[in-house]
């Protein structure tokens, strides 16, 4: 079959040649090339993964048509450019204008993105924002008990498509500038959304849902700019509006629980889950600068931006059992967020080997969304009484935002003749509210020296140094501004938290960061030249008993050219990334003894995270007969491996009990290999042919064998598989015209 469609491709190959072979008859002016051509793909076995984002799925043929052209007459000039033709993530562009005068132009793109071809639901009705159960689907308190799951189970592809149009007009009159744009992006598909739904704790349970994906943003932009000889200043405007024209999913619900305490109304027949909402930005902005004497510039920009979001709220609860005492405390989200924006810049050149710049940055979000109390019905439990005030289950909502202030200094001295040194600092201020720490200040210290050690050498060196300080950590914080004080009046002192008091969140807890690095490139000959690399870093939370205590990323590379003579060029490289992390916590629940077990050392856990990321890279071009043939080829291959060494202590609720484990690694493999010919029939006409090979494996002990809607996963109805292995073979013959020779 692959043969037939390589064939199917070679006639009309030839029949575009003999085309193309005639004489141009275009008019003078006309620059560019057009390519066309086909390929075929030869996969063994459907992945997702191959074509994620070009839309391939499977054995097949498509068109290969790219397009780089541009017409000049005078200062009046047409360009037009067109990429991936044939695929799903085809690319079009046209721009007509007179230089210095205006500029028109037109733009579309599209964009798949494969999300898994290894999916199945039970659900009916994909696509949608209903969806149901087959007649006769047995729902049972664990997947396993849903005895008719395998037989009503069927297949569905997650994919979205992102297609966007855009137009443009911009124009100079005198020392002005304008311009207007407006574009519209669409993304359609089905991806997939998760919903917990349950009558406690103990009996909540998952289910993936097949999403769909209905997606309009419209963004509109304009500016108005003036440039003079010695200033310049620019108006800024831009709007975003996005629509989603699904607003929620309703869904049945495939889990039932039966047995003492459970009762036909306490089962929610069906359920709602939201989906990201219809929301608007706009924002305005005003920047200039200014030269001055003694090679001094002054900068500044101003920002004012609002962001806005009032969907319709989504009942407390979808269960018709459930008794609602009190109302929702607005029906639309009246959410909505302002943004303050201004920065300076100042630099200057005072004497030749002296450079100094100055930065300040603020940045505010005020969030004026409205703080309220929403009483939830808990798990949608239906026949339960609606949260009253002393409840935890009555909550408010936090209107989070924050403000920063940053000033950075940087001075270089050219210390001798090809040798730089540069020094900076930085100071960030970052206040916020409802936060467990309200103001962080961090302070950084950084250094670079660079220099041209002789003609056959270049060297630089570069250090880091940051500490972030926040003041005292207090879970009370947010726990006093989340719940009502009816509630925390039934809770003793010592029990008012909701996550551990010692748990520090990464954002915002005291840390030192290192960062340092070196490179070095040899001039070997004037054929040759070799550079090596070096990168660290180091994120210590000193302070963190819980949480993210370190990360530490380490990288080395080394690459090479060779270049022996006029028509042979190679290259090879080599990179090898070592990251580790560590997180620590204490397990404990919240039903009776929380204390007794939020203070007990026998409940500590930790994961040691530790990926190793190797890359290999070499590639070789060759000229023949005056470079009328070139022959091209390069091979990559990279390796990722990860492994999570976990601690459990003996209080935790581990499977496998308490000690020290490895879990399964893990592993990712990619290998790809490229080869190309290309040959000059004529000054305009050259044809060509390439060869693609790629391999792609992978081991996830998360997801390997996880057979979706299914009982593999009692207590979670599952939608996507693994990500399947494939190795994929792919061809390609094209010719191309080039105009204007």
């Amino acid at each position: 079959m692959l043969i037939k469609k390589i064939l199917v491709m070679f006639m009309l190959f030839m029949a575009a040649l003999a085309v193309l072979s005639v004489k141009s008859q275009a008019e003078d002016g006309l620059e560019g090339s057009v390519t066309i051509g086909g390929a075929a793909v030869d996969l063994d076995g459907k992945s997702f993964k191959y074509g994620e984002y070009t839309g391939i799925k499977d054995n097949g043929a498509y068109f290969a048509g790219d397009a780089d052209l541009s017409y000049n007459m005078n200062a009046w000039y047409l360009d037009f450019r067109t990429k991936n033709v044939g695929l799903d993530n085809r690319s079009l562009y046209l721009e007509e204008g007179v230089y210095g005068r205006y500029k028109f132009f037109l733009g579309y793109d599209e964009l798949p993105k494969l999300i898994s071809n290894n999916s199945k639901t039970p659900f009916i009705g994909e696509g949608s924002t209903n969806l149901t159960l087959p007649s006769g689907f047995v729902r049972g308190s664990t997947a396993a008990l849903m005895t008719s799951l395998g037989s009503n189970r069927h297949d569905i592809e997650l994919e979205t498509q992102r297609k966007s149009g855009e137009a443009g007009f911009s124009g100079t009159i005198g020392d002005a500038d304008f311009k207007v744009s407006f574009k519209r992006e669409t993304k359609e598909g089905t991806k997939s959304i998760g919903s917990p739904l349950g009558i406690d704790g103990g009996t909540t349970r998952g289910v993936v849902l097949p999403e769909p994906v209905d997606y309009t943003t419209d963004e509109l932009r304009a500016s108005l700019a003036y440039t003079g000889e010695t200033a310049q200043i620019q108006f800024d405007y831009y709007l975003s509006a996005f629509d989603n024209a699904k607003e929620s999913i309703t869904w049945d619900n495939p889990f039932y629980f039966t047995g003492t305490g459970y009762t036909l109304a306490q089962n929610p027949t069906t359920a709602k889950t939201s989906l990201p909402p219809d929301n608007q930005h706009q924002r305005v902005s005003l920047s200039g600068g200014i030269n001055l004497p003694l090679a001094t510039r002054i900068s500044a920009i101003a920002e004012y931006g609002i962001m806005e979001q009032d969907e319709i709220l989504l009942p407390y609860s979808n269960n018709p059992n459930t008794t609602i005492t009190a109302a929702l405390p607005r029906n639309t989200a009246d959410a909505e967020i302002d943004t303050t924006h201004i920065g300076l810049n100042i630099s200057s050149r005072l004497i030749s080997r002296l450079g100094i710049s100055a930065r300040y940055r603020y940045y505010s979000t005020d969030n004026a969304t409205q703080r309220t109390l929403f009483q939830y019905v808990k798990n949608d439990t239906g026949g339960a009484a609606q949260a009253g005030l002393n409840s935890n289950w009555a909550a408010y909502n936090l209107p989070y935002d924050s403000t920063q202030n940053q000033v950075k200094v940087d001075a270089s001295y050219y210390l001798f003749s090809g040798a730089a040194l540069k020094i900076g600092y930085d100071h960030d201020i970052v206040d916020r509210n409802y936060r467990e720490v309200e103001t962080t200040k961090e302070n950084t210290y950084r250094a670079r020296l660079n220099s041209s050690l002789s003609s056959f050498a270049s060297a630089g060196m570069n250090y880091s140094y940051a500490e972030r300080r926040g003041g005292q950590y207090e879970e009370s914080r947010l726990y006093d501004a989340m719940h009502t004080q009816e509630y925390i009046n039934t809770v003793a002192a010592n029990l008012r938290f909701d996550n551990l008091p010692d748990l520090r969140k990464f954002d915002i807890a005291n840390r030192d960061r290192t960062k340092y690095g070196a490179d070095i490139s040899f001039f070997m000959t004037p054929n040759t030249t070799v550079g090596l690399y070096y990168n660290y870093m180091l994120d210590d939370y000193y302070e963190s008993l819980f949480g993210l205590q370190k990360s530490e990323n380490k990288s080395y590379t080394v690459d090479a050219t060779y270049t022996p003579a006029e028509f042979i060029s190679t290259y090879a490289y080599c990179t090898r990334e070592e990251l580790k992390s560590r997180q620590a916590s204490r397990d404990y629940t919240t039903v009776g003894g929380e204390y007794a077990q939020s203070i007990n050392i026998n409940n500590n856990w930790r994961a040691d995270h530790d990926e190793d990321i190797n890359t290999i890279g070499v590639g070789v071009n060759l000229g023949f007969m005056e470079n009328k043939l070139t022959i091209g080829a390069d091979y990559a291959y990279s390796e990722s491996t990860g492994t999570i060494k976990f601690l459990a202590g003996s209080g935790t609720n581990v499977a496998g009990g308490a000690g020290y484990r490895d879990m399964p690694e893990l592993q990712t493999k990619l290998q790809t290999v490229n080869t190309s010919a290309k040959y000059k029939f004529t000054k305009n006409v050259a044809v060509g042919l390439g060869y693609q090979y790629e391999n792609y494996k992978s081991d996830d002990w998360a997801t390997d064998g996880v057979d979706p809607a299914s009982a593999t996963a009692v207590n979670v109805l599952t939608l996507s598989g693994s990500v399947p292995d494939y190795e994929a073979h792919t061809g390609m013959i094209f010719v191309t015209y080039n105009f204007g020779i």
